[in-house]
C-alpha cells in the first residue's frame, strides 16, 4: 500500500542516466515506477524528526551524561596494603591521642631523593616523617604535592614519631 506523503527513490537505468554507476533520485510524483522503501517506518527516516530528539537536543544529553559519569572519585593508585579506618590529624597522632595503627590524609611535602623510601606528609596541623622501607614500596616516581592517605604504625623517635608505612594510596 502506497502513501503519498513519503517519497520514492527512482533509480534510473545506467543507459539512460549515462553514467557507469547510476544515482539515486527522489522523486515524490513517481508511485508506480522505481525503488520503493520496504517500510512505513523506513520511509519515515526521511521526515523531519517530530516525536525524536533534535541534534541539539541530543547533544545535550550526551554532555550532561559524560558530565555526570566523570563526577565519580577516580579509583585510587594503592600502594602496600589499602589505608583503611578513621583519617587523624598530624597534631593528634603527635600528641598520642590515636591507636598504635593509623590513617593519616595530606600532601607529600619532601621525600627521600635518592631512593624514595622516605617522605613527608603534611596537613591542616602539621608534618610527620613516613618510613615506607617495611612495606615494600617507594615513593621515587610520585611527585611533590600529591595528596596522599597513608595507613601504618606509630613510632616513637626521639621527641618526635614516625609513621612506619603498611599502605598508601594517592
Amino acid at each position: 500500500m502506497q502513501n503519498s506523503q513519503h517519497p520514492t527513490f527512482d533509480a534510473p537505468s545506467r543507459q539512460a542516466a549515462g553514467t557507469a554507476g547510476g544515482a539515486l533520485t527522489c522523486d515524490t510524483s513517481k508511485r508506480e515506477s522505481g525503488i520503493r522503501l520496504g517500510n512505513k517506518a523506513t520511509a519515515r527516516l526521511l521526515e523531519p524528526a517530530s516525536g525524536f530528539l533534535t541534534s541539539f537536543q541530543l547533544s545535550a544529553v550526551l554532555i550532561a551524561s559524560l558530565t555526570v559519569a566523570g563526577c565519580g572519585r577516580p579509583h585510587a593508585t594503592v600502594l602496600g596494603r589499602a589505608p583503611e579506618g578513621q583519617v587523624r590529624t598530624i597534631l593528634s597522632v603527635r600528641a598520642g591521642d590515636t591507636p598504635p595503627q593509623v590513617t593519616i590524609a595530606g600532601v607529600m611535602v619532601e621525600k627521600c631523593p635518592v631512593a624514595g623510601c622516605w617522605f613527608r606528609v603534611q596537613d591542616r596541623t602539621g608534618i610527620v616523617k613516613v618510613d615506607t622501607k617495611s612495606a615494600g614500596f617507594v615513593v621515587v616516581n610520585l611527585p611533590l604535592q600529591t595528596h596522599v592517605t597513608v595507613a601504618g604504625r606509630v613510632i616513637p623517635d626521639g621527641n618526635d614519631v614516625v609513621i612506619e608505612a603498611t599502605g598508601m594510596s594517592y
